[in-house]
């Protein structure tokens, strides 16, 4: 998973999508879109895989990560409890991202944002 990440973040930098101060957002955003489509979305099963899709459209980028569980409804999470220990992902993606969709169907979370100027 590190290296996914590490990857993505080398790619969207080289084309200048995320300046210096804005990478430990992104690289939050997409280690914990990874972790849930490991741990939640595939209940931890090496069996299943995850994929993750990056594309740009103009000054919009967007991040898709498939994972082939079941699904899960993003409104029914409940809001984090501050004095326990995880929980906070979706919560933190949603803060940091300018658009943020969950389709169940595709078993695919989609982050999206706009380049910096």
């Amino acid at each position: 998973m590190t290296q996914v990440i590490k990857d993505a973040l080398g790619k969207l930098s080289e084309r200048g999508w995320i300046p210096q101060e804005n990478q430990f957002e992104l690289h939050l955003c997409l280690e914990e879109a990874l972790v849930n489509a490991i741990n939640h979305g595939n209940q931890g099963d090496p069996s299943l895989r995850v994929r993750v899709r990056i594309s740009e459209d103009g000054d919009t980028c967007r991040i898709l990560v498939h994972d082939e569980g079941h699904g899960f409804q993003p409104a029914c999470v409940p809001e984090p409890d501050l004095n326990t220990e995880g929980g906070r992902g979706i919560c933190l993606i949603q803060h940091f991202m300018d658009k943020v969709h969950y389709d169940n169907k595709a078993q695919c979370l989609e982050m999206t944002f706009r380049k910096k100027s």
